[in-house]
């Protein structure tokens, strides 16, 4: 059986699509990736955000940790950025230091995260309340024989 054909979309095409929709999108590398952001009502958070949290997923996770994040640390507001595992108690936590450098720390299975920024201090219980981790899923296709 062959496998569907997926063409990727040019700039051009992309932008002129996005201008029509409600909903907002990511364009990376030729695909589109549908994107949750700040309403209208929060032009100061869109254009100044201190801090950008992704919960990652099997799917985008490389290019949360690449692409993204390059993109991110060119925001002159951004402060902190915040990485959420849907497949573990995990999260890794960027903070830009006064000099501009970036600084890592990883807190697992329990601990606190300071959000300076936001003035709020979160548990991994917080994080995690209610959360039913994911397997890890296998991205690649497996044919029954």
């Amino acid at each position: 059986m062959p496998l569907a054909f997926k063409p990727e979309l040019t700039a051009d095409n992309y932008l002129a699509d996005e201008l029509a929709r409600s909903t907002r999108h990511e364009f990376v590398d030729g695909q589109v990736y549908a994107m949750a952001g700040a309403g209208d009502a929060q032009p100061f958070f869109k254009q100044h955000p201190c801090l950008v949290v992704e919960v990652l997923s099997p799917s985008t996770e490389s290019i949360d940790r690449s692409e993204k994040m390059l993109a991110y640390r060119t925001v002159p507001s951004l402060r902190d950025y915040l990485l959420i595992s849907q497949e573990q108690r995990r999260v890794e936590l960027y903070r830009r230091g006064v000099d501009g450098g970036w600084a890592s720390a990883v807190v697992a299975e329990a601990g606190d995260v300071a959000l300076e920024c936001v003035q709020a201090n979160l548990t991994l219980e917080d994080i995690y309340e209610d959360v039913k981790l994911v397997q890890n899923v296998p991205l690649a296709l497996t044919w029954l024989a």
